[in-house]
C-alpha cells in the first residue's frame, strides 16, 4: 500500500510526463487541422456551432439520446456501423463525432475506448448524467463542445473509477469546453487521469469535484487556462438534488487525494471567480501555483479552504482579489502549509462592518503554516488571523490605505501556545481617518497567548490620527519576545501596550 505522501512525490514525476504528453498530443491535434488556433489562444466565445439552429426552447435538429430520466443509454449502440444514429467516421482507428447537438435524457455511458467529440453541444435533461467508463489505454476527448442545462440543474459528467492496479491509464481529455449548470460539473473518481485545458465552469454547484472520500484516490491531473465562476442564479434544483444554493460553492473540490496539483504558467493561469470556495481541500495534499482568485460582487467568498487535513500543502504565486478570506485553514491536525510569494489585494471595500482577512487559521492542532514573502495591499481586512495555530509570518510586504475602521489588525493572534514568530516584515500604514477608535488599529494584537516573537519588522504610519493606535498590543500575554522593530511614524500614537 502506497502511503499518501510516497504517492504524492510519485505523482509529481508523472504529471510532468503527462504534461509533456498533453502538449505533444495538442500539436498533433493541430497539424491534422482541427483547429488553427493555438492552444493557449483558445477562447470558449469563440466555440462555432453548427449551422443547424438549436436552442434549449428549440431541440428539434438535434439527436435525441434517452427517453425519460431513467434510460441508460450507451453510446456503442449509437455508432453501431450497420446502422449508426449518430453519425461518426474513423480516424487512425479513433472513432470522432463533430458538429452535432444532442438532446440527453437519463444517463449517457461513453463506452468507447478511443472517441473524439469535436464541437457538440449538448442539452441535458433534468437530472440526466455522462459517464466515462475506464478502459485500460482509453482517451475520451470533448474539444470546441458546450454541455448545458435548461429549465433544471443536470447530475454532470462521471469519470468513472478505475479498480486497475495501475493507475492513470484511462484517460478524459477536455479542451476549449464549456459546462454549465450541473451539480458537479466533472466528477473524477480513483485511479484516473484527466487533463482539462481553457474549458470554462459556469454556474456550477461544484465545477470539478476529485475523489469519494472513502480511501486516498490517485489521480494524475493536467489543469490549465481554465476559468471558475458564478454568474448570476443557479438553475433551480433537479428532483432528488443532493446539495442546492442560489450560486456557485465550489470551483475545485478536493477529498483525499494523494496530490492535487494546480500548477498553472504565466500563460494559463485558472481563474476563481465569484465562489462560495475557490479550492476546496480536504484531506489532500495539494500544490496549488499561478492562479487568480476574485470576488467581484462584494460577497463573502473564500479563495482556498483547507479543512480536516494531516497533509502538506503548498500555496505559492498565487494572486488573491478581493476574496474575504484569501486561505482559510481549519479543523487539521500535523499539517504543513507553505503560503509564499503570493499576492493579497483588495480594491474595494469587501463588505460593509465585516472584515475578512489575507489568511485565516482556527484549530489547526500541531501544524505549521508558514506565511513567507507574501504582498498584502488592504485598506480594511487583516493580513493574518490566527486561534489556536502555530505559524510563521515573515518577509512580507504590506501596505494599508484608506483605513478607517474598528477592530482592524494586520496580526491578530488569540491563544497560540505553540513557539511562533511576526519577523522581518515591512508595515506600512496609509491614510487612517478619524474614527479609528482607542486601540482599535493595533498593528500586531497577541491576545491570551506565549511563546510569541517579534522581531525586526519596520513599521510606518502616515495618518491623522493621534493618540488612537498602538503598534503592538499583547492582552493575557506572556513569555513573548520583542526586539529590533524599526518605527517610522508621522503621528502620535502608542506604540507598545500591555494588559494583563
Amino acid at each position: 500500500m502506497i502511503s499518501p505522501n510516497t504517492a504524492y512525490h510519485i505523482q509529481k514525476l508523472l504529471i510532468r510526463s503527462l504534461r509533456c504528453l498533453f502538449l505533444i498530443l495538442i500539436v498533433f491535434k493541430l497539424n491534422v487541422g482541427w483547429t488553427s488556433t493555438p492552444v493557449k489562444n483558445f477562447s470558449v466565445n469563440s466555440i462555432k456551432l453548427s449551422s443547424n439552429q438549436h436552442s434549449c426552447s428549440n431541440q428539434t435538429p438535434c439527436i435525441q439520446i434517452g427517453n425519460n430520466n431513467n434510460s441508460v443509454t450507451l453510446l456503442s449502440d449509437l455508432i453501431n456501423e450497420n446502422n449508426p444514429i449518430i453519425p461518426s467516421y474513423l480516424w487512425f482507428g479513433a472513432r470522432v463525432v463533430r458538429n452535432q447537438c444532442f438532446s440527453i435524457k437519463g444517463k449517457f455511458v461513453i463506452d468507447v475506448a478511443i472517441i473524439y467529440f469535436v464541437n457538440i453541444h449538448c442539452y441535458m435533461d433534468s437530472g440526466s448524467e455522462v459517464d466515462i467508463v475506464p478502459y485500460n489505454n482509453a482517451s475520451r476527448w470533448f474539444i470546441d463542445s458546450e454541455f448545458q442545462g435548461c429549465s433544471q440543474m443536470w447530475r454532470g459528467i462521471k469519470v468513472l473509477g478505475n479498480d486497475s492496479s495501475t493507475f492513470g491509464n484511462s484517460a478524459a481529455i477536455f479542451l476549449n469546453t464549456k459546462i454549465k449548470d450541473a451539480w458537479r460539473g466533472i466528477e473524477v473518481e480513483h485511479n484516473n487521469s484527466i487533463n482539462i485545458g481553457q474549458c470554462s465552469f459556469v454556474n456550477n454547484y461544484t465545477s470539478l469535484h476529485f475523489g469519494k472520500g472513502n480511501n486516498y484516490s490517485n489521480i494524475l491531473m493536467n489543469i490549465q487556462g481554465c476559468i471558475f465562476e458564478n454568474l448570476g442564479a443557479l438553475l433551480p434544483a433537479y428532483d432528488g438534488q443532493p446539495q442546492w444554493l442560489s450560486r456557485s460553492v465550489y470551483g475545485i473540490y478536493s477529498e483525499k487525494i494523494s496530490f492535487l496539483d494546480l500548477e498553472s504558467d504565466n500563460h494559463t493561469t485558472n481563474v476563481f471567480k465569484n465562489l462560495y470556495f475557490g479550492i476546496y481541500i480536504k484531506n489532500s495534499n495539494a500544490i496549488i501555483t499561478k492562479n487568480s482568485f476574485i470576488d467581484s460582487d462584494n460577497f463573502f467568498t473564500n479563495g482556498i479552504a483547507i479543512d480536516q487535513s494531516s497533509n502538506i500543502i503548498n500555496i505559492k504565486n498565487n494572486s488573491f482579489i478581493d476574496v474575504y478570506n484569501g486561505v482559510r485553514c481549519t479543523n487539521s491536525n500535523g499539517t504543513v502549509i507553505n503560503i509564499e510569494n503570493n499576492s493579497f489585494l483588495e480594491e474595494q471595500k469587501i463588505q460593509d462592518n465585516s472584515i475578512g482577512n489575507g489568511i485565516n487559521m482556527s484549530s489547526m492542532n500541531h501544524s505549521n503554516v508558514n506565511v513567507l514573502n507574501n504582498n498584502f495591499t488592504y485598506h480594511l481586512s487583516g493580513c493574518l488571523y490566527s486561534l489556536g495555530t502555530r505559524f510563521t509570518f515573515e518577509n512580507n510586504d504590506i501596505t494599508f490605505t484608506k483605513l478607517n475602521t474598528d477592530n482592524t489588525y494586520v496580526c491578530h493572534v488569540f491563544g497560540v501556545h505553540e513557539k511562533s514568530s511576526i519577523n522581518n516584515n515591512s508595515i506600512n500604514i496609509q491614510n487612517f481617518g478619524s474614527q479609528v477608535y482607542f486601540n482599535a488599529l493595533s498593528t500586531i494584537r497577541i491576545e491570551n497567548s506565549s511563546y510569541i516573537e517579534i522581531l525586526d519588522n519596520t513599521y510606518s504610519f502616515d495618518s491623522n490620527n493621534d493618540n488612537k493606535s498602538s503598534v503592538i498590543a499583547l492582552l493575557g500575554t506572556k513569555r513573548f519576545l520583542v526586539k529590533n522593530n524599526k518605527l517610522f511614524f508621522t503621528c502620535l500614537g502608542r506604540i507598545f501596550s500591555i494588559w494583563n
